[in-house]
């Protein structure tokens, strides 16, 4: 994977953007939150930055607003590789990390915090990246595939975030600031998906 492109919208244009997902079902996958819909869109040979001229117009054809986008580049990943492709939930979290602590926070992320969230039954991979552009002030990115929401409240995810690293890094306000949003996989090919989640 060299990339990817996440795009996001509220609930209004739910319609507009399946049918724009559903126009690409092997490049991407959509998915629904409470906050709205999530595409995410993994180059693969044709590039992330080619599927949001194309949602752009899409959206702007049926009058509707345009998302918040984010585009990034590849850091690390573990896990199940499998997951990116089959799990039916979708933990994503969002950081705005001073550049002066990306050190620590990746050393954290990578040699503490990832490994004892692959412990947890149902938690099958964590993929990373490096924010490259988009709508809103981010630095990294993290997407965490789940069997599900249930997964999120075991006492095993509690206890990965009581070590004592963590519970310095947690005195910072950028990563108090964190945005956490959890996701289901939506099947492009059932127009009855996004009803209900």
């Amino acid at each position: 994977m060299s990339g990817l492109l996440l795009l996001h919208a509220g609930h209004a244009v739910d319609e507009v953007v399946l049918g724009f997902a559903r126009e690409f079902p092997r490049q991407c996958r959509a998915w629904r939150g409470a906050d709205g819909m999530l595409i995410t869109w993994a180059s693969n040979g044709t590039g992330p930055g080619t599927a949001r001229p194309a949602l752009a117009a899409h959206m702007a054809a049926a009058g509707a607003p345009s998302p918040d986008w984010y585009e990034a580049r590849p850091h690390t990943f573990a896990g199940d590789p499998t997951s990116p492709d089959r799990s039916p939930g979708l933990f994503l979290v969002t950081s705005t990390v001073p550049q002066e602590e990306w050190a620590e926070f990746d050393a954290w992320f990578d040699t503490e915090h990832v490994p004892l969230l692959l412990r947890i039954p149902g938690w099958h991979a964590v993929r990373r990246y490096r924010m490259h552009a988009s709508t809103r002030r981010v630095t990294h990115l993290a997407l965490h595939y789940l069997d599900g929401r249930e997964v999120l409240a075991s006492p095993a995810r509690a206890n990965a975030g009581r070590t004592e690293w963590t519970r310095r890094l947690a005195t910072r306000p950028w990563f108090r600031d964190n945005v956490r949003s959890f996701y289901q996989a939506l099947d492009l090919t059932d127009r009855r998906s996004h009803d209900t989640p």
